[in-house]
């Protein structure tokens, strides 16, 4: 049985949320507090798996509950649900939780937040990796991109397409900002897949603030070595995001927002290798093998709150026959382009002989003519 703990200083809030969920009571223990403290204190006795933590109350905060949890039960997934939409809420909280949750919270939406993340969660058996996924907000940003980010936005000639440019030439700041503007604070339809549209719905000034939040930003200290590491994957994840987009431009068998994941995705296929680099200490000796980085990058996306479709696709991106889906999904984009992309590293040109290329299972699905058009992009790119 999993432990689950809501805290929310409204009595009408806690009662509609005991209705709601009445029949998950065979699979989760429930527990209800009204405040903060009334919870931290219940924390020391029961060891809670998930906690939903509305943000304004008095006397403790949200952000203060979760704030604690986290130091005292990093594996503890923590969400916010809150009735309050404002843009320093998010900020407030962007350290703190793995989900943002409006209110009023759909029921089905709520629950399956909550399954999706102890399902993955569960799927990892090494408790080190476990551990330091949940307790991670954000990734850290390599310095000379933040430093170029923060010169842009104080410029009085800052531009913001210059700006959503800087983003995107950083793995850790898209994830960032992307987690935030497709949380369900914003309730846009459909789910942003560009740093420059990030910036235009969140403005510069909260762009600025995140970016002035991220203590992890300027504190990350690393060798040389590891810097430059993170530069390639940066610039491998913010070439295949390209790729993916001039891929899927004139694509009609799917539809925008498949395009928008296909993207998504593609700049998020090495999030599990940055995250293993700037964790390698913490992973290892104790830890088996962190070998399986694109599941680890999938876990924290899906603790993040991304779309099902990003998540599936970077998790099977590298053998997209494991995954069980069939057709053309943005998985399947991902797959041929990450594949032909890497089959080009040698002469520059699309090897269909490559390992790592599947042409089983892209014909399956494409035709042979739209691969070639692919394959002549890529070697474009």
């Amino acid at each position: 049985m999993y432990n689950i703990a809501f805290v929310d200083d409204e009595p009408d809030i806690l009662h509609g949320l005991r209705r709601t969920l009445r029949h998950n009571k065979k699979t989760w223990n429930i527990y209800f507090y009204d405040s903060g403290r009334e919870l931290l204190e219940a924390s020391q006795l029961i060891q809670f798996d998930v906690v939903i933590s509305d943000m304004r109350m008095p006397s403790m905060n949200g952000c203060k509950v979760l704030a604690a949890i986290k130091i005292t039960s990093p594996k503890t997934l923590r969400i916010v649900l809150s009735g309050y939409i404002g843009h320093e809420i998010i900020l407030e909280s962007l350290h703190m939780a793995h989900q943002f949750v409006s209110k009023p919270a759909d029921s089905k939406k709520l629950i399956s937040s909550i399954e999706r993340v102890l399902y993955l969660r569960d799927l990892i058996t090494d408790d080190c990796i476990k551990e330091t996924l949940g307790s991670l907000e954000s990734l850290p940003v390599l310095p000379a991109i933040y430093d170029e980010l923060m010169v842009e936005i104080s410029s009085r000639n800052g531009s913001i397409n210059r700006i959503g440019k800087i983003i995107s030439s950083d793995l850790a700041l898209s994830s960032n900002i992307l987690k935030i503007v497709n949380s369900a604070f914003f309730g846009i339809v459909r789910h942003v897949q560009s740093p420059l549209q990030a910036v235009t719905i969140l403005g510069v000034e909260t762009i600025k603030n995140i970016a002035l939040s991220t203590s992890i930003l300027r504190t990350f200290k690393a060798d040389k070595k590891t810097l430059v590491k993170m530069g390639e994957i940066n610039s491998r994840s913010q070439k295949l995001g390209m790729l993916i987009g001039k891929i899927t431009k004139n694509l009609d068998i799917l539809t925008d927002r498949e395009k928008d994941h296909a993207q998504i995705a593609g700049m998020m296929v090495y999030l599990g290798e940055l995250f293993a680099l700037c964790h390698s200490e913490s992973l290892l000796p104790t830890s088996e093998a962190p070998s399986d980085t694109a599941f680890q990058g999938s876990c924290l996306l899906a603790f993040w709150g991304m779309p099902f479709p990003v998540i599936e696709a970077v998790r099977w991106f590298k053998c997209p026959e494991k995954s069980g889906f069939n057709g053309v999904t943005p998985l399947t984009i991902v797959n041929a382009a990450w594949s032909m992309s890497e089959s080009c590293l040698d002469n520059g040109k699309v090897n269909w002989d490559h390992e790592l290329i599947n042409r089983e299972y892209l014909e399956s699905y494409i035709s042979k003519e739209t691969l070639n058009k692919w394959a002549e992009i890529t070697e474009n790119n």
